[in-house]
């Protein structure tokens, strides 16, 4: 069985772990929203740059980086014997803990080695 969330946040760490018990993939929220967010992501591209892709075209583009981000995810998670929600999450608090560090509002006194 899979389990693709839609919303942020529906399940806790702990429900996670049950539903993983049980044999369920969970694909994380931030994973599946994504192919949103790169859909418009493509219509603002095309807009600035006065072009259009097909329909056929953007499923394309859709499919190679969200099954590109999938399985890597899924590799990831696997090698390090964490959750997928876990590997989908390091990015973002990675790009959030640099992003902090170049603006020097909130000035880092640890490291982040990135997980790959």
């Amino acid at each position: 069985m899979i389990l693709a969330k839609g919303a942020n946040g529906p399940t806790t760490p702990e429900a996670d772990d049950i539903l993983a018990d049980k044999g369920v993939l969970i694909i994380p929220e931030i994973l599946c929203n994504a192919v949103c967010v790169k859909a418009s992501y493509f219509e603002w591209v095309q807009y600035l740059q006065s072009f259009f892709w097909s329909e056929d075209e953007i499923e394309v583009r859709l499919k190679r980086i969200m099954v590109g981000s999938i399985n890597s995810v899924m590799a990831v998670a696997k090698r390090r014997k964490v959750s997928i929600r876990v590997v989908a999450q390091c990015p973002w608090i990675s790009r959030l803990v640099d992003a902090a560090k170049v603006r020097g509002i909130y000035p880092c006194s640890f490291s982040y080695t990135h997980v790959s």
